[in-house]
């Protein structure tokens, strides 16, 4: 029975590693902080990877909605941590009710969501994102689940990790 020991435990092993590393194989591990690409604009910027967040969220303090052809679009800056500023116009996709966390106040806020092209690493996804004033915390991005999902692996002791190397998306 002893002898049988050591081959249990490397047959043991070697199903519980495999696939793992199969799983790792074919997603991208970042931390939690990364630099990201949008797009339009093309701008880079410092995110924070946000597990706990369903949507993404970009930093507009100031927007203003207009009309085109029947449709509510929503027009605003965006400064990365350099200076460089970049104007956006979206379609707005749709209106999203965010309750507030660490608010005694049981109101939720309302803001637009536009679909918003990303590239961190190597993947690119357009995907929700809601805008809101963002200016007080350290990211003007955060990079929720619905951009992390099928694609990446989030390693919290991580920092900087991997840079914007998404190619074809100059034009979008």
């Amino acid at each position: 029975m002893l002898r049988r020991l050591p081959i249990f435990i490397f047959v043991f092993g070697f199903i519980c590693l495999v696939p793992l590393s199969v799983y790792t194989q074919t997603r991208e591990i970042v931390g939690y902080v990364e630099r990201a690409r949008i797009y339009p604009g093309n701008l880079s910027l410092r995110a924070k990877i946000d597990t706990g967040a369903k949507t993404s969220s970009l930093n507009a303090p100031h927007t203003s909605s207009f009309k085109r052809d029947n449709k509510q679009w929503v027009t605003f800056d965006v400064i990365n941590q350099k200076g460089k500023k970049i104007q956006i116009e979206k379609e707005i996709f749709r209106s999203a009710e965010i309750k507030q966390n660490g608010i005694l106040s049981k109101e939720s806020q309302k803001r637009p969501v536009i679909m918003l092209g990303i590239c961190l690493g190597s993947v690119y996804k357009e995907v929700e994102v809601n805008l809101v004033d963002r200016s007080h915390f350290n990211y003007q991005l955060l990079i929720g689940r619905n951009f992390l999902i099928n694609s990446f692996l989030v390693d919290p002791s991580l920092t900087f990790s991997t840079k914007p190397k998404c190619t074809g998306v100059m034009n979008k």
